[in-house]
């Protein structure tokens, strides 16, 4: 049910519904009933990791459909249940390690901030990017306290590093929170805010 999910979600924001098909769903609420299947077995299971990864499956579903051309603003509940999920998974890969899975952990904040992002308020921008500052700091603190004294090589072309190889930034939390402040400019945000 997983794979199925994703499949379809990823096709949410090009095709509404499945070509030739007599079924009234769209993708994005077939997409979501594989996802609500998935996690219901996974959770069955006590698969946590498998379980995350549902949840980070079921928040992007409601960024791909904010993709579609023409889309309304997400409903406040479809809105809050997105966030709820996102922010599931972000406990889960804190959990287990932030440097252990950092790019699941990062992938998660993001969609917590892009989901913040979408709220109607006026002080939804300086949230997300509050947000995205928040959770590089702790990723950067746990990369500079760890006990070998690094990262993995995967995990080391995360980070942004100064000469004498301190870690500074995280490269994906930075070019989000650069996507994030461009698209307040846009709105027509004072900078001084963002």
């Amino acid at each position: 049910h997983l794979r199925v999910g994703v499949h379809l979600s990823i096709r949410v924001p090009v095709q509404r519904r499945l070509l030739g098909s007599k079924r009234p769903e769209t993708l994005a609420e077939l997409a979501d009933r594989h996802f609500g299947k998935a996690l219901r077995a996974f959770d069955e299971l006590r698969e946590e990791r498998e379980v995350a990864v549902c949840h980070f499956h079921m928040a992007d579903l409601a960024l791909q459909e904010q993709r579609i051309a023409g889309a309304p603003p997400l409903p406040k509940a479809r809105l809050v249940s997105a966030l709820r999920h996102a922010r599931r998974s972000v406990e889960y890969w804190e959990r287990e390690g932030a440097l252990q899975y950092a790019k699941d952990f990062i992938s998660s904040h993001i969609r917590v901030a892009r989901l913040i992002e979408c709220h109607p308020r006026s002080s939804a921008i300086s949230e997300a990017l509050e947000h995205l500052g928040g959770a590089e700091v702790k990723l950067l603190e746990l990369a500079k306290s760890s006990a070998s004294g690094g990262v993995a090589a995967e995990t080391k072309e995360l980070f942004t590093t100064k000469p004498t190889g301190e870690k500074v930034a995280v490269a994906a939390f930075r070019r989000e929170m650069s996507r994030a402040c461009q698209s307040g400019l846009r709105q027509g945000e004072d900078v001084e805010r963002l």
